[in-house]
């Protein structure tokens, strides 16, 4: 094998390691869902450390044979917890969880 496509399978495997789908983020004794609404999740979580306006993003989960779908105007929340817990990014297209993310340890 050579070095290059080690360097490259390496960056793959540790693309994969520090970002994954999520089913699910703990809030507490609470669990946010995919299909939880927005005010759902402010509710258990509180105020999120980052919001962002998305123009377009992908929805999975909502329709049912599990297609990609284009939604316009999404939102993301970030919930930075600190070093000992993860990063988690939450979607919400039409006021709905569609994906949850999570990348690494927090700060």
């Amino acid at each position: 094998m050579k070095p290059h496509q080690l360097i490259s399978i390496l960056g793959i495997f540790l693309l994969f390691l520090f970002s994954s789908q999520a089913q699910a983020m703990r809030c507490g004794t609470q669990l946010v869902l995919i299909g939880d609404s927005e005010a759902k999740v402010l509710q258990n979580c509180g105020k999120p450390t980052e919001r962002i306006r998305v123009k377009k993003c992908t929805d999975r989960y909502s329709n049912p044979f599990n297609q990609k779908t284009t939604v316009h105007s999404c939102r993301k929340f970030v919930y930075d917890r600190g070093a000992q817990d993860f990063i988690y990014e939450i979607t919400f297209a039409n006021y709905k969880v569609i994906n949850i993310t999570t990348h690494g340890y927090g700060r």
